[in-house]
């Protein structure tokens, strides 16, 4: 989104359903969930790759392009409902990484790759407190519950949370949609 362009330089990978290449963003988005996520639902190798788009953020160590690249973050479009309806989903960041601008970079970069490859459907996600002003930064507003298509809270069901589940309260209990220009 113009105005929005961040410091960090990242380097973008984007896969589609079915590509498994991306087994070490895998192992490490499994590690941090397990020690700062262990309520949420699984993010593996599995889940990675039935993404219909995932987007794997590299920081490049150096600046020879022979340099380590060393995994920065995840994002994803989770779904595709049957109304056409994208859910984007499963923003990471390395922790070690952390406060540098990346959740908004990798962010940034799947708006602009929705906006070109899925320039017509609505996109929607939930967030929770960490990730709502990322999220409203990049042009995602928030919506009501009667916004999200049949089906987008089924995953609910099978949460770790779901013991806190209340009419409205859910881990990630706010909906928000892509505002498109």
């Amino acid at each position: 989104m113009p105005g929005l362009e961040t410091a960090i330089q990242l380097e973008f990978e984007v896969y589609e359903a079915g590509n498994s290449d991306h087994e070490a963003a895998a192992q490490l988005a499994q590690a941090w969930q397990a020690a700062e996520h262990p309520r949420m639902l699984p993010l593996g190798p599995e889940e990675m790759s039935a993404h219909p788009m995932g987007l794997v953020a590299f920081l490049r160590e150096g600046e020879d392009p022979e340099d380590e690249r060393v995994f920065a973050g995840y994002n994803a479009v989770v779904h595709k409902y049957e109304d056409g309806t994208l859910e984007v989903g499963g923003l990471i960041v390395n922790p070690e990484l952390r406060k540098r601008g990346i959740a908004l970079a990798i962010k940034e970069e799947i708006v602009r790759r929705l906006n070109e490859v899925y320039p017509d459907e609505k996109i929607i996600t939930f967030v929770n407190e960490n990730s709502h002003a990322v999220n409203k930064r990049v042009g995602f507003e928030e919506v009501g519950f009667e916004e999200v298509p049949a089906g987008a809270l089924d995953l609910c069901a099978a949460c770790p949370s779901k013991t806190e589940l209340d009419i409205g309260k859910i881990c990630c209990d706010t909906p928000l949609a892509l505002r498109r220009r």
